[in-house]
């Protein structure tokens, strides 16, 4: 089974809809430890901003317009593609997003939660599972 379906099942798990994966470690640093990115583990993408959406039956990374061609070549055989902008990522959470709260920052999650979208934290991270 590859690290991708281990997530899937992990999602299932935990009883929620899809997973979200940005590119910092729990100190927001543009540049981190090679086991501290997350979201190149999960993607294989090496850019330097990012956020994959894991649901069941797709999965989404999101870049903006720097890497969108770099995310095509490294991630887009398991991952489509977006532009990655708010209102971008927003329309594609549905049901229920778990989520790390140690990666994201509260006034990310609150603008979220304020388009009425339902956010899960989830303490013990699914990429590190």
């Amino acid at each position: 089974m590859n690290k991708l379906q281990k997530i899937k099942n992990l999602v299932i798990k935990n009883n929620i809809d899809a997973y979200l994966v940005p590119r910092n470690d729990i100190f927001f640093n543009e540049f981190s430890k090679i086991e501290d990115n997350q979201l190149q583990y999960i993607t294989c993408f090496t850019g330097s901003a990012g956020i994959a959406l894991i649901t069941i039956n797709k999965n989404y990374l999101f870049v903006d317009g720097r890497y969108k061609e770099q995310a095509q070549k490294e991630s887009g055989s398991n991952f489509q593609i977006i532009d990655h902008n708010i209102k971008n990522v927003v329309k594609y959470l549905k049901g229920k997003i778990g989520y790390d709260p140690k990666l994201f920052k509260f006034l990310e999650i609150e603008k979220l939660k304020k388009e009425k979208k339902r956010l899960i934290s989830i303490n013990e991270n699914l990429i590190n599972k």
